[in-house]
């Protein structure tokens, strides 16, 4: 007994100063936090097979369609054109007919799958213009990696920014395209302005003008 007592009476002061030291912390109330974790979609996880096609490629194709693009890729068949129905795709003997509803293929835009440009039609409407890396999944087996709506494949598209179009110091750029069909009696026409924002520009006489591609303001 004489024991026990002698160890608590020793353990007091701690056990006091414990307690001082926890009645000068101060309590924050923090906001709400939600936490997820993913995995990024890699086409080389699936046990498929795949084609890719980089900048170099594109460049060097100069399609003006997407069908033109992925021509001569192997089980890869892309139909229409720029008309008023858009493009489908078809991998292997299946996939979405022009103005079908029914799509056995997954298409993505920088990892969002892309639905229905047009009521109850799953064709295409883009330009290869806008795209700097292109994939195509052939098979069921990236399903795995997609999910449903990959029964024949999924074709994966990666956008280019603006830095993709400027050159190192240029703050604008330009392009312009023309194109027209014969078999498909439709013209395309388009355009791309790039923006490298310049901070800390100012001057000029009237707010909102433009002067060698930089925004001009008040004068401070």
């Amino acid at each position: 007994m004489t024991a026990l007592i002698g160890t608590a009476v020793m353990m007091s002061p701690a056990a006091a100063l414990a307690q001082e030291q926890g009645d000068a912390v101060t309590r924050m109330a923090l906001d709400r936090m939600i936490i997820s974790a993913g995995a990024e979609k890699v086409a080389i996880d699936t046990p498929q097979a795949v084609s890719a096609l980089d900048q170099e490629d594109i460049d060097q194709t100069q399609a003006s369609t997407i069908g033109d693009l992925l021509e001569g890729l192997p089980g890869v068949n892309v139909q229409g054109g720029v008309g008023q129905l858009g493009q489908g795709f078809n991998i292997r003997g299946m996939g979405t007919a022009i103005g079908d509803s029914d799509n056995r293929i997954l298409l993505t835009v920088d990892g969002v799958t892309k639905f229905y440009e047009q009521y109850r039609m799953g064709a295409l409407f883009t330009e290869p213009e806008l795209y700097k890396r292109v994939e195509v999944l052939r098979g069921p087996a990236s399903s795995t990696l997609y999910g449903a709506g990959a029964l024949a494949g999924v074709v994966n598209f990666t956008t280019k920014d603006a830095s993709d179009f400027l050159s190192e110091g240029d703050p604008l750029a330009l392009r312009l395209k023309a194109a027209t069909e014969t078999n498909a009696q439709a013209q395309t026409l388009s355009g791309i302005v790039a923006v490298q924002p310049t901070e800390g520009v100012h001057g000029g006489d009237k707010p909102g003008q433009w002067s060698a591609g930089k925004l001009l303001s008040a004068a401070e």
